[in-house]
C-alpha cells in the first residue's frame, strides 16, 4: 500500500509517496507551516493518483502549471506526457505550454498540434517538427494545423460555365423535354414552344395548337438557343506543380501522396514527398509568372524534417487554401479566414483509414509505436472531432 509520509521540521518540509522524496525549503515558519497543513489536507482527502498529481504539483510550480494544462509527469525519466498516453512530449513544446500558462494565453492551439503530432508515426518528427515552426516563425491555428507555402506553375484556362440560367423552371421543361424527344429516337424538329402564363408548353406539330397563341419556335431552335445562352466563358486561373507540370492543384482541394512512397530519413535534405517550406524558400523557387500558394499541414502527415535547415519540409499531404498576395514586393500577412480552414471531414476520413490499416496489418510501419496507444489515439481524435 502506497502512503504518503510528511514532516515539517523549522522552515523544511519533507514528504515522500511511492518511493519518491520531496523537499521545500522556505524563508519563513509560517510559510512552511501553511505548506504542510495543505500535504495533510491532501493525505486525510485523496487518494492514489489523485495525491501524486498534487503532491507533484504542490512542489514544483512548473509540474503543476503542466499538470493543470491536462499533462503528466514521469519522475524516473523526466518527461512530460499527454494524460492517459505513454509519447513524451518534446521538451520545447513543454515550454511554450508554461510560458502559454503563465501569460495566461489560449492553449488549444499547442494542445491540439500536439494531438496530431503524437499520431504522427515517425518518432523522428515528434522531435524536429515544433523546433521547424519556431525556428522560421511559421503559425499554427487553433486546430494544430500550420501553415507553409508552395511555389507552383500558375496559368489562366478559359471554361465555359452555366449562367444562372439553369435554374429557370422553363429551362427545365426545354432541356427535359428535348432529352426524353430524343430517347424516344424522334425529331425535336417536329415539337413546337409556346409560351402560356410565363410557362412553356412543348406540343407536337401534329397535335392542335389553335389555343396557344404566343409562338416561340421549334423545339429545336429554342432549344440550342438556350444552351448557348446559358454558358459564358471565363478565366479560372490553375495551378500545377513546378517538379513535374502535371498535377492539378485546386484550392480547398487536398493534395496527397503515399506515405510509403515519402522518404522519412530527416538526413537527406530533399527527397521523395510533396514539399512545403518557408515564405523564403517558396519565393526562392518561384520563377515569373508563378503563383505561392499559402497551404495548411496537418502535423501527422509530415515524413521528413531534414536535419540541416533548408527552410523546407517533406509531408504526404498539404492543402493549398489561398494565393499569397504581395504588396512592395513583400507577402501580404494571412488573414484569419485562410487559416481557419479546416476539413473535418476530410480528417475523419483519414483517421478512419489508418485505423482500418492498423486494425487489418496489426503492426505500424514504425514498431516502436505502440499498437494499442495508436488505437487510442485515432479513437479519441475521432471522438473530439465529430463531436466538436
Amino acid at each position: 500500500m502506497k502512503n504518503l509520509n510528511a514532516i515539517k521540521v523549522g522552515k523544511v518540509v519533507n514528504a515522500s509517496y511511492d518511493g519518491v522524496f520531496y523537499t521545500k525549503r522556505f524563508d519563513n515558519n509560517e510559510e512552511a507551516l501553511e505548506f504542510y497543513k495543505k500535504i495533510v489536507e491532501l493525505k486525510n482527502n485523496f487518494n492514489g493518483e489523485t495525491i501524486k498529481n498534487n503532491l507533484v504539483g504542490l512542489f514544483n510550480k512548473t509540474k503543476r502549471i503542466l499538470l493543470e494544462s491536462g499533462l503528466e509527469f514521469e519522475e524516473l525519466n523526466n518527461q512530460y506526457f499527454l494524460k492517459g498516453y505513454n509519447t513524451p512530449i518534446p521538451q520545447s513544446i513543454v515550454d511554450v505550454i508554461i510560458e502559454y500558462h503563465d501569460n495566461n494565453l489560449p492553449l488549444d492551439p499547442i494542445l491540439n498540434f500536439w494531438e496530431l503530432l503524437m499520431i504522427n508515426m515517425d518518432t523522428e518528427v515528434h522531435k524536429d517538427l515544433f523546433d521547424y515552426l519556431s525556428h522560421y516563425n511559421l503559425m499554427i491555428n487553433d486546430d494544430g494545423y500550420f501553415v507553409g507555402y508552395k511555389a507552383v506553375i500558375k496559368d489562366e484556362v478559359v471554361v465555359e460555365e452555366f449562367t444562372d440560367i439553369v435554374d429557370d423552371v422553363n429551362f427545365d421543361i426545354v432541356k427535359c423535354g428535348y432529352d426524353k424527344i430524343k430517347r424516344w429516337k424522334k425529331s425535336p424538329k417536329k415539337y413546337n414552344v409556346y409560351e402560356q402564363n410565363d410557362t412553356y408548353i412543348i406540343i407536337s406539330e401534329d397535335k392542335d395548337s389553335s389555343e396557344c397563341t404566343n409562338y416561340l419556335g421549334t423545339l429545336e431552335d429554342v432549344y440550342n438557343d438556350m444552351i448557348k445562352n446559358s454558358k459564358v466563358k471565363v478565366k479560372r486561373k490553375t495551378y500545377s506543380d513546378k517538379h513535374t507540370g502535371t498535377m492539378e492543384i485546386k484550392l480547398g482541394v487536398p493534395v496527397t501522396e503515399k506515405r510509403e512512397l515519402c522518404d522519412n530519413n530527416p538526413r537527406i535534405r530533399c527527397s521523395k514527398g510533396l514539399h512545403i517550406g518557408t515564405p523564403n524558400y517558396a519565393e526562392n523557387f518561384a520563377d515569373d509568372g508563378d503563383a505561392i500558394l499559402i497551404c495548411l499541414v496537418n502535423p501527422m502527415n509530415v515524413v521528413a524534417v531534414p536535419n540541416y535547415y533548408t527552410e523546407k519540409l517533406r509531408c504526404c499531404e498539404y492543402i493549398p487554401i489561398a494565393e499569397a498576395e504581395f504588396v512592395d514586393e513583400k507577402l501580404k500577412p494571412i488573414e484569419g479566414s485562410y487559416i481557419d480552414y479546416v476539413n473535418k471531414t476530410h480528417e475523419i476520413e483519414q483517421i478512419k483509414k489508418m485505423a482500418e490499416n492498423l486494425k487489418k496489418n496489426q503492426k505500424p510501419f514504425n514498431e516502436k509505436r505502440d499498437i494499442n496507444e495508436l488505437k487510442k489515439m485515432y479513437e479519441n481524435r475521432l471522438f473530439k472531432l465529430t463531436n466538436s
